[in-house]
């Protein structure tokens, strides 16, 4: 039985951030993005990762860090944040798996760190080599015939989200 790892399923096109990257710019840039944590890399190798919950979290401090201190927020304090880096607010590198790494291990890190991904990097080097996500092992597990992060098929909608107006009426509520 052939067992599948890592570099399997990775994604090799991984949205990353470098360590003297504005603070401002990369809560904004994971937020357009919906992304909740994103690796932080420099010069290839895997650093630190930055979480959209710390980078909003620091953002709200210095916002209101300015706002004590002028009394009245303004664009030059607007400016301030931007100088504040990623390195500053970033975790440290966390665990990682290795390219031959089989799927059940892969797993198990993305359950033990509770981040929805794992970074995968080079052994020796630490390069970061692509990351696998919660949904790509869901995809694999199910065995679908697409490949991970790729559209649904021409011809079917892809799953609709529940939300406002989504409910028909009298839907869920008792008699």
């Amino acid at each position: 039985m052939d067992v599948r790892t890592a570099a399997d399923l990775m994604r090799r096109r991984v949205i990353s951030l470098a360590p003297e990257e504005p603070l401002r710019s990369a809560g904004e840039m994971m937020r357009l993005g919906r992304l909740r944590q994103v690796p932080v890399v420099r010069d290839g190798t895997l650093v630190g990762e930055l979480s959209y919950r710390d980078a909003c979290l620091a953002l709200r401090d210095l916002v209101a860090e300015a706002a004590r201190a002028s009394r009245r927020p303004g664009p030059a304090d607007a400016v301030g944040m931007r100088a504040h880096a990623v390195s500053e607010v970033m975790a440290p590198a966390g665990e990682a798996v290795g390219p031959d790494d089989p799927l059940g291990r892969v797993a198990a890190h993305i359950a033990r760190r509770g981040t929805g991904f794992v970074p995968v990097v080079e052994p020796r080097s630490g390069q970061l080599l692509g990351v696998v996500t919660e949904r790509d092992l869901l995809l694999a597990a199910f065995d679908s015939p697409r490949t991970p992060g790729e559209a649904p098929p021409s011809g079917r909608s892809a799953p609709r989200r529940a939300g406002r107006g989504s409910r028909r009426r009298g839907a869920g509520r008792s008699p």
